[in-house]
């Protein structure tokens, strides 16, 4: 089990790092030239849109599935494509080829997304649902640490070594580290994962899988849980540059103590949700965090403003963990790529979205109404949450 952890958690690194570029930084580096919020939120929740859309491509993943065409082999052919599709910005300026950078950066998302439905159809395939919670702090550590490297770190980095060097450290980074995790025999020797399917039997098999009333109910959840914490988190470099923090600062604090807790609250909300139920943490988590994002958004000094959202980012992890956990927990492994990715969807088209709220209602209202908004959404999810019947465990 400890060596599972350590895979997914690099996998998982490789993962979050061109996440932190593409989602962290550039939306720092853009607004620093004078692009406005609502332009920037445009360009986060176009970047978004092919990880919603990855129930659409995940049911070829679950059919075309063998033992020469595993979730493996998928995987590794992702890893490779996400690397060469970051080649091109070597020989393109971000802001004079913006559309061009643009479209380069929606291939690459699409090819992350395969990344990641190929990783978490593995996980369910090769874990015991008991032990989802933990290998879900595992993975999200690692994601953290990724999107920390190259989120707050390309920031920093920035101060030192040109951009095409940071583009050329994170290739090497996606193609070393990950080929290093996909390598690794725990994967290799992964069974074909309950047989292979034909087309007919795999539309059969959704039919009944995505029309469950539990499933649908799922859908809900995951579209609205994080509602408060992608709307503030996903322009958290625009709101802290307005408020008046330099971009030395901005990268330290992305980097270190935001990941940092990021990571800590995934790891123990995995713990915790295994021990004391993922329906208590996440009813808790949900409004302890949505008071925290509603101080943050209430001009408090910034003495006090950084040690709010180093709260939220603790608790962020915890209700990323634990929602995966428990999302996992209702998931059918028989379709494991295309059940889990369509509940991954709804938490991406969830971050897409309350950026985009955030954004339009920041040029419209104000930031703080957008951020309000969301914050009702996220309090909604409360009631889908009590219709979920949570995993009960066994012993094997």
């Amino acid at each position: 089990m400890a060596k599972k952890k350590f895979y997914f958690a690099l996998l998982y690194f490789t993962e979050g790092a061109p996440i932190g570029l593409i989602y962290v930084a550039l939306p720092t580096l853009l607004r620093e030239q004078a692009l406005s919020i609502e332009m920037i939120a445009k360009f986060t929740s176009l970047l978004i849109i092919p990880w919603t859309l990855k129930v659409v491509w995940a049911p070829v993943i679950d059919t075309f599935k063998s033992p020469k065409l595993s979730y493996h082999s998928w995987m590794i052919f992702s890893q490779i494509m996400m690397g060469l599709t970051l080649v091109p910005l070597l020989f393109l300026d971000l802001k004079a080829d913006f559309n061009l950078c643009l479209n380069i950066l929606l291939v690459h998302a699409f090819f992350s997304s395969i990344q990641d439905i190929s990783i978490d159809a593995l996980a369910i395939s090769i874990t015991s649902p008991v032990d989802h919670g933990k290998i879900n702090g595992w993975m999200q550590m690692g994601q953290f640490l990724g999107r920390s490297a190259f989120g707050g770190g390309t920031i920093l980095m920035l101060k030192y070594l040109s951009f095409n060097t940071v583009i050329t450290i994170l290739i090497s980074v996606i193609f070393i580290f990950g080929i290093f995790a996909a390598r690794t025999q725990i994967f290799k020797n992964a069974p074909a994962t309950y047989g292979t399917m034909n087309l007919e039997t795999l539309f059969s098999n959704l039919k009944k899988a995505l029309w469950k009333k539990s499933i649908f109910i799922g859908f809900l959840f995951a579209l609205t849980v994080l509602s408060a914490e992608r709307g503030l988190l996903g322009l958290m470099g625009p709101f802290l540059l307005d408020r008046g923090f330099d971009k030395t600062t901005i990268g330290t604090f992305l980097a270190l103590p935001a990941s940092i807790l990021t990571i800590i609250g995934s790891l123990l909300g995995g713990y915790a949700a295994d021990k004391f139920g993922k329906k208590v943490i996440l009813t808790l988590a949900t409004l302890v965090t949505t008071f925290l994002i509603f101080s943050a958004i209430s001009l408090v000094p910034p003495q006090l403003l950084i040690p709010i959202l180093c709260l939220i980012y603790f608790m962020v992890g915890v209700i990323l963990t634990t929602s995966c956990s428990l999302l996992m927990g209702i998931t059918d492994p028989m379709l494991a790529a295309t059940q889990f990715s369509a509940f991954m969807g709804m938490m991406n088209l969830c971050e897409s979205y309350s950026v985009f709220i955030v954004g339009n209602f920041s040029t419209l209202y104000s930031f703080p109404f957008g951020i309000l908004v969301t914050c009702g959404i996220s309090l909604l999810s409360l009631l889908f949450l009590r219709q979920i019947k949570e995993f009960k465990p066994y012993s094997e």
